[in-house]
């Protein structure tokens, strides 16, 4: 039996992303028992979060119609979230403690050849974040099962570079919700 697909119902738009009006984000951080992060606190991760999705989704002199619909920080029981129009993002943030080799980068940094050892070890942890999506849009169909694959940090001291926390929200939210979006506008 050979199955085909035309290549209007493969380019076919997702309902899930149709007619998204804002999209909201909401994060959360749970560090596993022993595991310490105090710089990393869900305001300061969802700002960075709203920076960069507002970015991915309308880039500085770039047009589009419709236009890109506004990021805005959401917060626990936010009435935004009941809203049809809203594309909930949850982003969720773990923090597990460990020593972490020296001159380790995960994967997927941009740099080829992954990741790098040098054999010493320092104390730190490692933050891994994920995303789900949510729509109160039953007739829409349920979000895509895996959005996007998680992005991984390694901590330093229980510091994350700023930079490099960015870049894996970047990467995360590229692919759970700025490409979906476009494609479906």
């Amino acid at each position: 039996m050979t199955l085909a697909v035309s290549s209007a119902s493969a380019a076919s738009p997702v309902p899930f992303f149709r007619n998204v009006d804002r999209v909201g984000v909401l994060c959360a951080i749970s560090p596993a028992p022993g595991a310490e992060a105090p710089e990393l606190r869900p305001e300061a991760v969802c700002r960075v979060a709203v920076e960069e999705l507002s970015d991915l989704l309308s880039p500085a002199g770039a047009t589009s119609t419709p236009p890109a619909p506004p990021v805005v920080t959401l917060t626990a029981n936010d009435p935004r979230l009941a809203d049809p129009g809203t594309l909930g993002v949850l982003l969720h943030v773990h923090v597990q403690s460990g020593h972490v080799q020296s001159g380790h980068r995960p994967s997927g940094d941009g740099e080829s050849g992954g990741s790098s050892r040098t054999g010493a070890s320092d104390t730190g942890c490692t933050l891994a974040a994920s995303v789900s999506l949510y729509r109160n849009r039953p007739e829409s169909g349920g979000p895509p099962l895996f959005p996007a694959p998680p992005e991984a940090v390694v901590l330093r001291d229980g510091v994350a570079s700023a930079e490099i926390l960015r870049l894996a929200l970047r990467r995360l939210l590229t692919s759970a919700v700025s490409r979906p979006l476009a494609a479906n506008r």
